[in-house]
Parts: structure tokens; sequence; C-alpha cells
């Protein structure tokens, strides 16, 4: 009889204490599937650097600047802290066409109200890449196309100046801009 009674009170509890630990386990794995669900990073070879347009990309008042792609480096170490999208080291930096510009201690000049907007998803690989966002001053903005590693920048070379690093189509502020491209800069 006790063994009956002790065999139905742990019955009893597991099944009472399943669900609800079973739910309170399986949210933060969903909320961090859909998360990392919207950036495929995959690339065969290192595409960082700085992408600055070809001629100028601008839309309602804003121009680009250029797109910064960080080191894979850079990647691991967004993973390992959770993969925040408002941490990718990914960005669009915009300038103000009309903005008020300022000067620093080097003596160069910058905007006073310059944006740098993050990717919600965002597709790198070898055969895609795939900026996609929302802003509120220029509402959705998607950059699409292909990164073309021969014309990436090399150290110890001058970079491809002009050369389609990365050929794209904008969608920026409702305007489209089809043929775009970015040439590729590894920086200072």
């Amino acid at each position: 009889m006790i063994r009956i009674t002790l065999g139905l009170t742990a019955l009893v509890l597991a099944s009472g204490c399943s669900p609800a630990s079973n739910t309170v386990a399986a949210e933060p794995a969903a909320n961090a599937a859909s998360v990392a669900s919207g950036f495929e990073i995959a690339m065969s070879y290192d595409a960082s650097g700085y992408y600055l347009p070809n001629g100028g990309l601008s839309a309602h008042g804003w121009t680009v600047d250029h797109l910064f792609i960080g080191h894979s480096t850079d990647f691991e170490f967004w993973r390992e802290a959770g993969s925040a999208p408002d941490e990718i080291p990914v960005w669009l930096s915009l300038n103000p066409v009309e903005g008020e510009t300022a000067t620093n201690e080097l003596g160069q000049t910058y905007y006073l109200d310059a944006r740098r907007i993050r990717p919600d998803s965002l597709i790198l690989t070898d055969g895609a890449f795939e900026f996609r966002t929302r802003d509120d001053a220029l509402g959705d903005i998607l950059i699409s196309g292909m990164i073309q590693p021969e014309y990436l920048h090399t150290p110890g070379e001058i970079p491809h100046s002009d050369a389609a690093a990365l050929a794209v189509g904008v969608q920026m502020g409702g305007e489209r801009i089809r043929n775009a491209s970015f040439m590729h800069w590894l920086g200072d």
C-alpha cells in the first residue's frame, strides 16, 4: 500500500511539474531561434571591410556613406554574446544631404546627424548578399545582390576604385535603384 501511494504521489508530482518546466525551457529556445533565423552568414572568403558606393547613392535627403561588414572574428564574438540584432557587426552609414557638419580633432569633417543602421535580417553567403531593415526616416531598406570576391581589396594593394565588389539593387525610402555597386576598401 505504501509503495502504491508513493508511486502515485511521484507520478502526480512528475506529471504536474513536467508541463510547466517544459514550457519555460521551450520559450527561450524558441526566441533564440527566431532571432538567429533572420541572419544567414556563411562565407568561404574574407569579405570584411568598408563598401563605398560607386557614384552617389541617395534617397529622401540621405546619402549612403558606406556599408561595413565585420571580420569573421567579429561575427564569432557576436554569436558568443547571444546574436543580438542591434549588435551585429554589419551596418549602413548614412549622411544627411543638407546636414550640419563639424570638424574633429584630426581636422576631418563629419555630419552631426549621421545615421548607422543595422539590418533586421541579413544573408551573407558566397552566392548572395541581402541587407534588410526598416528605418524611421527612410522606411524599408533593402540592398540585395552579390559580393564579387575578385574585386575585394587585399592588404598591400591599392583598392580597386570603382570596381563592383558588391553589385546590388537598392530599395531605400520607396525609391528603387538598379545596378548599383560598391567598391571595397579594407580601411586604415
